[in-house]
């Protein structure tokens, strides 16, 4: 029955006491359907219970006596009935605490019997249905108007929904859900918020239990399709609310309805959105409750990849980020692989410990899921009656964890993401800390993370059994070293992507046993088990480097348009990797000289990649540290050797080199004959690739560090060359020469000058790679010379230096795009800073740093613009607290800084809102305040030199004297409140505090308190140092504050857009949100409680902490409060009671007066 006034009248006299004639009752057999009423006794005790019952007007009329019929007696007994069973259920369940789950099955039977008998005497002269229902409106009524101890109210709304699912299942009349609809109904349009909340929440479970146990055909959740849909309008409904612990629920009730397909005949309003696309909109809610319910769920699909990424990334609340994690375990790895690679690698990154857990635990999972499929389809016929008793609980000792094959899921995942991520050195190098990760996980997962690197080595081993080497693909071990890419069998029935997959994980294993050991013993001991001694690796790498050539017609893959290229590929990651493993190797001397002899065979070869190339040298190079020039001279004998002896396109064998690759070139190059008409590969085109191959191993060797100096031999052999390529269409060309100019002008800067002058002339025209190797060159150049790469730029006199040319590209560069040369610029001018003697006078170094400053205080749009703020601010800290003159330069350049937003025209670059450009230069001003602190400098630079930010404080001082009416000053004056006042001696406290005296006088009547309040903080925080007795001044609300309050309050509105805002892109421009609740409607307030005594504990002094201001530019705000938790149901948020009306019980005590 839906909320109504109840008119009470006098009380009701008592009924009056007459012999009982409960045999007549007894004997009826039409009220024999519950054993209960069988009972004569019980009958007589229950009458006792009839005098202060109140019934509807029809029963409470009829009397027990000597003349009664026995169908009155059975209508009172029927009564009594219905409101024992009732009551009982009802309490059993709101008080159980165990067996909770059998406590509401029970009494919905005996809800199910009472109902059952209003049913059978719904035609008597009292309609005991309606008894029935007035019984359970009353009690549904007493729970649903408050929200304390919300799991036990939650049984009772799970107790009626269990029973309208059993009363239609066998087919009952609906009369307890016609009614419960009318109740809910009437409840949903209440103004206590706690009615709402119960009410979205009853819905809920109804829908539950009804999908759960009821599955007719043409009915929605187990229901008609127009009730159910009037409960999901009702939902639906709850969305709009405005406050969001009623939201909560609803989202809640859309996650068990997001699988179930709409009927056809489900009505317009219902049809405009289904529940999955609510519920998806949801992840969008202002409410960071609301959203994570969303998140939580939903039942993810491969195309909510996207959704769930970007709240991972932008999401300001911390757990909604975590919650779309670990929605990713539910996902498959094999689908969108890219983007889940690139998620996964940022959030192992990620400044967040939680992040990086939840991100484990994906892989965790991923891993778990992987292997126990795989050890289902293992499991034989004959093992299928065999009953494991608990198989869910872990172990606690890992034994029975290790054989569990998780190191063959691990190697499934490792193929699945190669065929995904990029094939580049950036890729790689992400897949290659993925899979460290996934070791870990791993190794977490047998039980002996704690246990020595050997130990780990020798449970893999364990797990490796020969039916897992038969039906997977094996692990590459000591044993299996001489096998890979063999004429086998399982060679013909794996394609060479899969035995590259093994390689890298292969090396990715290896490369982990290295860097986890705890000493050389335990590395070699761990080692010995995937790895040979140096001179059996270097047999089985010689025929693996033979097996590899032949990929260039393996059957498998000949049959792709553009299987040259993907050979190749597969090609050059094999080489490469095969010579990571190489160099973890047991050495002796025998298998030193067969290494080293096989290195120079390989470097013989043309055709590798440049990724290889540089591999080969750098093993090289460490066989020729003391005699340099015999390496470049055997390097340019063999040049030398091969253009003699190159005929008619057939490329000489040199030290018995293998040509990996061969086939690629020679495609490219008939390719390239084609398009200039003629038939076969010209002798000039063939000498063109030994060019280039020499320029490429030259510039692997100048790399390497090991060359002495530029002799006149070097010059005469390589100079000419060097500025021939600097001009050559071939981009590859001019980038390697470029590097080279700029090494071989580390050594001797004379003979480049020039050359690095005519590039700079046409640096503009150039292209990206040619600019960003030119960069890196005169970096290196300035390192080793100092100003003298200053002279390249005279000719021009907008940038007379290279660090204002430096500083120029920086601010050029387009806010939004992805400008290499930008991010190549901004580490140059962290390498000057980090590796130069600065003079914080300098002009050009100001200018270079307010450069930086600006740039980081950019709104953040995507990643890479988060790169290139990540990479200031650590720069900036660690360049701070190398001594004092740094952090001068910082504190110089604060006014600049300040200077230019006050003027700039473009503020969007600092935030969209111009409003909140006060705001983030504060949080900027605290950002660079804190990586000046005395504090981070080492401790000898802290007891010889006073701390910097005194001269920051004479610098804002001198500021507002000079120019007091500059907008700037508005911004500079923020830096006052985060200066470390600790640090500073008394006296030059004392003389602070005397001089913000005076300013705050000066300032007592402006017409915006900024500036005074500002000055009042920083005044009083001195004061406090300082021990004096000073009366605490209230700040002055500032014309902003006066507006914020002015503004209208959005509580007013009666409901929210469930299109809310979107997820922000910027996390560091939005401020957190509001998490506390506001009330439903205006509610009488209670006279607040006296204030309490201050404890003992605060008047004990503390010291004083400040706030880290380095995370501010790093992350929004985050809010850490924990979302509700519900131990027992987790199914309600927790919300303010607001009573529309006192309780029954006083209700009633009130009329009985």
């Amino acid at each position: 029955m839906p909320p109504k006034k109840r008119i009470r009248g006098p009380k009701l006299p008592a009924l009056r006491e007459e012999k009982s004639t409960g045999t007549d009752v007894a004997s009826d057999e039409s009220f024999n359907e519950s054993a209960d009423f069988l009972n004569n006794e019980e009958l007589n005790n229950d009458q006792n219970d009839a005098e202060n019952t109140v019934l509807s007007e029809g029963v409470s009329t009829l009397r027990i006596n000597e003349n009664m019929t026995k169908e009155d007696r059975a209508c009172i007994s029927a009564a009594l009935f219905i409101k024992k069973r009732v009551v009982e259920s009802i309490r059993t369940v709101f008080q159980s605490r165990d067996d909770i789950n059998d406590e509401i099955h029970t009494s919905s039977r005996k809800l199910i019997a009472a109902f059952k008998k209003a049913d059978q005497n719904r035609k008597k002269k009292v309609d005991l249905m309606k008894v029935f229902l007035d019984e359970i409106d009353v009690r549904l009524s007493m729970i649903i108007e408050e929200v304390t101890v919300p799991e036990h109210r939650a049984r009772v709304f799970k107790l009626i929904a269990v029973t309208i699912t059993e009363i239609q299942a066998f087919k009952l009349p609906s009369d307890l859900l016609d009614f419960i609809i009318n109740f809910i109904n009437t409840w949903g349009h209440s103004d206590n918020v706690a009615a709402r909340i119960n009410t979205t929440c009853f819905i809920s479970y109804i829908f539950e239990t009804g999908k759960r146990y009821l599955t007719t055909e043409g009915e929605y959740s187990g229901f008609e399709v127009k009730i159910a849909a009037k409960m999901f309008l009702q939902l639906k409904r709850a969305l709009l609310d405005k406050e969001q612990t009623a939201r909560v629920p609803a989202i809640r009730g859309l996650g068990f309805l997001q699988e179930i397909p709409i009927p056809s005949n489900w009505p317009v309003d219902a049809m405009k959105h289904s529940p999955r696309e609510l519920l998806l909109r949801s992840c969008r809610d202002t409410a960071w409750e609301c959203r994570l319910v969303a998140v939580q769920s939903m039942v993810p699909l491969e195309t909510d990849v996207r959704l769930l990424s970007d709240i991972v990334y932008y999401d300001k609340c911390l757990n909604v980020r975590v919650a779309a994690l670990e929605q990713f375990s539910n996902l498959r790895p094999n689908k969108h692989v890219r983007e889940k690679i690139e998620m996964l690698d940022l959030c192992l990154k990620d400044h967040e410990v939680n992040i990086r857990d939840a991100a484990k635990e994906v892989l965790k999972n991923w891993v778990r899921n992987l292997s126990t499929r795989w050890s289902e389809s293992q499991k034989s016929k004959d093992s299928n009656d065999v009953v494991i008793l608990n198989s869910n609980s872990e172990s606690t000792t890992g034994e029975e964890n290790k054989m569990k094959g998780y190191i063959l899921a691990a190697q499934a995942l490792t193929l699945l993401w190669l065929t995904g991520a990029l094939e580049t050195l950036e890729g790689h190098s992400n897949l290659r800390r993925l899979i460290t990760h996934t070791l870990d996980v791993i190794r977490q997962m047998y039980v002996c993370q704690a246990d020595p690197i050997n130990t780990f080595a020798e449970v893999l081993i364990s797990d490796l059994r020969e039916k897992m080497k038969s039906s997977a693909v094996p692990i590459i071990t000591k044993s299996t070293v001489g096998s890979i890419l063999d004429d086998s069998e399982l060679a013909d029935t794996q394609d060479p992507s899969t035995n590259r997959a093994m390689i890298f994980f292969w090396r990715c294993l290896v490369d982990y046993i290295s860097d986890r050991k705890r000493n050389d013993a335990d590395k070699i001991n761990a080692m010995s088990r995937f790895v040979s001694p140096l001179r059996t690796m270097v047999e089985h790498v010689e025929k693996i480097l033979v097996r590899v050539k032949n990929l260039d017609v393996y059957p498998n893959i000949s049959q792709r348009a553009d299987y040259e290229d993907h050979t190749f590929v597969l090609q050059m990651s094999i080489v490469e990797n095969i010579i990571c493993v190489m160099r973890h190797a047991p050495t002796d001397q025998p298998g030193v000289d067969a290494y080293k002899q096989m290195l120079i065979s390989m470097l013989m070869n043309v055709f590798y990649q440049k990724k290889v190339i540089d591999l080969i040298v750098q093993e090289l190079a460490q066989f020729y540290k003391e005699d340099p020039n015999a390496l470049f001279t055997l390097f340019n004998d063999r040049i030398e050797e091969m253009r003699s002896k190159y005929k008619s396109g057939q490329f000489p064998v040199i030290e018995n080199s293998v040509p990996v690759g061969e086939t690629k070139v020679r495609k490219d190059l008939e390719e390239e004959t084609r398009k200039t008409g003629r038939r076969t590969i010209s002798d000039k085109d063939g000498i063109a690739v030994i060019d280039l191959y020499e320029l490429k191993v030259l510039n692997a060797l100048l790399k390497t560090g090991i060359l002495l100096g530029w002799s006149t031999t070097y010059q005469n052999r390589y100079n000419n060359k060097l500025r021939e390529g600097i001009s050559s269409k071939d981009l590859s060309t001019r980038v390697l020469c470029t590097e080279c100019i700029g090494i071989g002008a580390i050594y001797d800067y004379d003979q480049a000058e020039n050359t690095l002058r005519e590039m700079m002339k046409s640096f503009n025209t150039q292209d990206e790679p040619v600019q960003c190797s030119l960069i890196a060159a005169l970096t290196d150049i300035q390192i080793e010379h100092g100003d003298q790469v200053d002279a390249l730029f005279s000719w021009n006199s907008k940038q007379p230096n290279f660090a204002v040319f430096l500083s120029d590209i920086v601010v050029n560069a387009h806010v939004s795009g992805e400008c290499e040369t930008m991010l190549r610029a901004v580490e140059a001018i962290s390498r000057l800073f980090l590796n130069t003697k600065i003079d914080p006078n300098q002009q050009k170094w100001q200018r270079t740093m307010v450069t930086l400053m600006t740039r980081a205080s950019y709104a953040i749009t995507n990643r890479f613009s988060a790169k290139v703020r990540s990479t200031i601010i650590v720069m900036l800290k660690f360049f701070c607290s190398i001594n004092k003159n740094n952090q001068l330069l910082l504190i110089k350049s604060f006014h600049n800084f300040f200077d230019m937003w006050a003027n700039s025209t473009t503020p969007e670059r600092l935030t969209e809102n111009r409003h909140e450009m006060v705001t983030k230069l504060k949080r900027c001003a605290a950002t660079f305040v804190a990586l000046t602190r005395h504090s981070t400098l080492p401790l000898e630079e802290q007891k010889k030199c006073k701390p910097t930010h005194v001269d920051l404080v004479d610098d804002i001082f001198h500021e507002m004297a000079g120019a007091p009416d500059s907008t700037s000053v508005d911004y500079y004056i923020c830096a006052l409140n985060f200066v470390e006042y600790q640090s500073l001696s008394r006296s030059a406290l004392t003389k602070i505090h005397g001089d913000l005296e005076s300013y705050i006088f000066l300032h007592e009547l402006d017409g915006d308190k900024h500036r005074y309040n500002e000055l009042r903080k920083a005044h009083r925080k001195i004061a406090k140092i300082l021990g004096l007795n000073e009366d605490e001044i209230e700040e002055v609300p500032s014309k902003t504050d006066l507006r914020k309050e002015a503004a209208p309050s959005k509580t007013n509105k009666r409901n929210a857009n469930l299109i809310s805002t979107d997820i922000a892109v910027d996390n560091d421009v939005n401020m957190e949100e509001d998490d506390k609740p506001g009330p439903s409607r205006p509610a009488t307030v209670r006279k607040p409680r006296a204030p309490r005594a201050t404890p003992a504990s605060a008047t004990k002094k503390k010291p004083l902490v400040e706030e880290d201001a380095l995370e501010i530019l790093k992350s929004p705000p985050r809010n850490t409060k924990k979302p509700p938790s519900r131990p027992t149901t987790a199914t309600r948020p927790t919300a303010v009671a607001a009573r529309t009306a006192p309780p029954r019980s006083a209700r009633k005590l009130r009329s009985e007066k």
